[in-house]
Protein backbone atom coordinates (compact mmCIF):
# COMPACT_ATOMS: atom_id res chain seq x y z
CA UNK A 1 0.00 0.00 0.00
CA UNK A 2 1.45 3.30 -0.61
CA UNK A 3 0.40 6.41 0.21
CA UNK A 4 0.32 9.32 -2.17
CA UNK A 5 2.71 12.24 -1.00
CA UNK A 6 -0.40 15.17 -1.29
CA UNK A 7 -1.74 13.54 2.56
CA UNK A 8 -5.65 13.33 1.32
CA UNK A 9 -5.21 9.69 2.97
CA UNK A 10 -5.49 7.90 -0.68
CA UNK A 11 -3.74 4.28 -1.03
CA UNK A 12 -2.68 2.59 -4.42
CA UNK A 13 -3.45 -0.89 -3.97
CA UNK A 14 -1.91 -3.11 -7.19
CA UNK A 15 -1.02 -6.55 -5.54
CA UNK A 16 -3.69 -9.51 -4.31
CA UNK A 17 -1.37 -10.47 -1.91
CA UNK A 18 -1.46 -6.28 -0.37
CA UNK A 19 -2.66 -7.26 3.26
CA UNK A 20 -5.17 -4.70 3.22
CA UNK A 21 -7.04 -5.92 0.19
CA UNK A 22 -6.94 -8.83 1.89
CA UNK A 23 -9.02 -7.66 4.79
CA UNK A 24 -11.64 -6.41 1.95
CA UNK A 25 -11.65 -9.81 0.75
CA UNK A 26 -12.69 -10.78 4.20
CA UNK A 27 -15.58 -8.14 4.26
CA UNK A 28 -17.34 -10.63 1.43
CA UNK A 29 -18.04 -12.53 4.52
CA UNK A 30 -20.25 -12.52 7.26
CA UNK A 31 -17.68 -13.67 9.67
CA UNK A 32 -15.32 -11.12 7.99
CA UNK A 33 -18.09 -8.41 8.79
CA UNK A 34 -18.39 -9.54 12.37
CA UNK A 35 -14.61 -9.69 13.32
CA UNK A 36 -13.54 -6.02 11.86
CA UNK A 37 -16.84 -4.24 12.34
CA UNK A 38 -17.11 -3.33 8.63
CA UNK A 39 -19.44 -3.92 5.86
CA UNK A 40 -18.81 -2.88 1.95
CA UNK A 41 -21.83 -1.06 0.46
CA UNK A 42 -22.40 -0.78 -3.39
CA UNK A 43 -24.25 1.14 -5.93
CA UNK A 44 -23.72 4.68 -6.20
CA UNK A 45 -27.15 5.83 -5.38
CA UNK A 46 -27.42 4.02 -1.91
CA UNK A 47 -23.16 5.03 -1.57
CA UNK A 48 -24.29 9.16 -2.13
CA UNK A 49 -27.09 8.54 0.28
CA UNK A 50 -24.36 7.06 2.98
CA UNK A 51 -22.09 9.59 2.87
CA UNK A 52 -24.43 12.04 2.92
CA UNK A 53 -27.02 11.39 5.78
CA UNK A 54 -24.84 9.08 7.71
CA UNK A 55 -21.21 10.06 7.59
CA UNK A 56 -20.12 8.92 10.92
CA UNK A 57 -20.78 5.41 9.49
CA UNK A 58 -18.47 5.98 6.67
CA UNK A 59 -14.76 4.46 7.04
CA UNK A 60 -13.57 4.26 3.38
CA UNK A 61 -14.19 4.15 -0.04
CA UNK A 62 -12.79 1.90 -2.98
CA UNK A 63 -12.37 2.67 -6.43
CA UNK A 64 -10.23 2.72 -9.39
CA UNK A 65 -8.16 5.41 -10.54
CA UNK A 66 -11.07 6.45 -13.47
CA UNK A 67 -13.47 6.22 -11.21
CA UNK A 68 -15.36 9.99 -9.69
CA UNK A 69 -15.42 10.32 -6.74
CA UNK A 70 -19.04 10.04 -5.10
CA UNK A 71 -20.00 13.63 -3.29
CA UNK A 72 -18.97 13.87 0.09
CA UNK A 73 -15.83 10.86 -0.21
CA UNK A 74 -13.75 14.11 0.22
CA UNK A 75 -14.18 14.46 3.76
CA UNK A 76 -10.56 14.02 5.23
CA UNK A 77 -12.03 11.21 7.60
CA UNK A 78 -12.57 8.94 4.95
CA UNK A 79 -9.67 6.95 3.67
CA UNK A 80 -9.87 6.40 -0.05
CA UNK A 81 -7.97 3.61 -1.79
CA UNK A 82 -7.81 3.12 -5.31
CA UNK A 83 -7.37 -0.46 -6.63
CA UNK A 84 -6.19 -2.07 -9.67
CA UNK A 85 -9.60 -2.51 -12.05
CA UNK A 86 -8.86 -6.36 -11.67
CA UNK A 87 -8.60 -6.39 -8.02
CA UNK A 88 -11.76 -3.60 -7.83
CA UNK A 89 -13.98 -6.53 -9.91
CA UNK A 90 -13.12 -9.05 -7.38
CA UNK A 91 -15.01 -6.97 -4.81
CA UNK A 92 -17.51 -5.57 -6.97
CA UNK A 93 -20.00 -8.39 -6.40
CA UNK A 94 -22.98 -6.59 -8.52
CA UNK A 95 -20.94 -5.26 -11.09
CA UNK A 96 -21.76 -1.61 -10.15
CA UNK A 97 -18.64 0.00 -11.74
CA UNK A 98 -18.84 2.26 -9.10
CA UNK A 99 -17.03 3.11 -6.05
CA UNK A 100 -18.09 0.96 -2.91
CA UNK A 101 -18.05 2.29 0.61
CA UNK A 102 -16.51 0.56 3.55
CA UNK A 103 -19.56 1.52 6.64
CA UNK A 104 -18.83 0.41 10.00
CA UNK A 105 -21.63 -1.93 11.51
CA UNK A 106 -22.47 -2.44 14.80
CA UNK A 107 -22.60 -5.93 16.41
CA UNK A 108 -26.30 -7.25 16.11
CA UNK A 109 -27.61 -7.73 19.85
CA UNK A 110 -28.65 -11.25 20.19
CA UNK A 111 -31.60 -12.54 19.75
CA UNK A 112 -33.93 -13.73 22.82
CA UNK A 113 -37.57 -15.07 22.20
CA UNK A 114 -39.19 -13.97 25.62
CA UNK A 115 -37.62 -10.12 24.93
CA UNK A 116 -40.27 -9.40 22.32
CA UNK A 117 -43.71 -9.20 22.21
CA UNK A 118 -46.36 -11.60 20.73
CA UNK A 119 -47.00 -12.44 17.27
CA UNK A 120 -45.41 -12.11 14.32
CA UNK A 121 -41.61 -10.93 14.11
CA UNK A 122 -39.51 -10.73 11.39
CA UNK A 123 -35.92 -11.10 11.50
Amino acid sequence: MNREPDNLSRYNISSRNNPTFKSFLKLLSGKGIKKQGLALLSGPKQVGEVLQEFPEKCSGILSTADMPAPTGSTRREIETYQLAPDLFRELDLYGTDSPILIVKVKPFALWKRDQWPPGCTLL
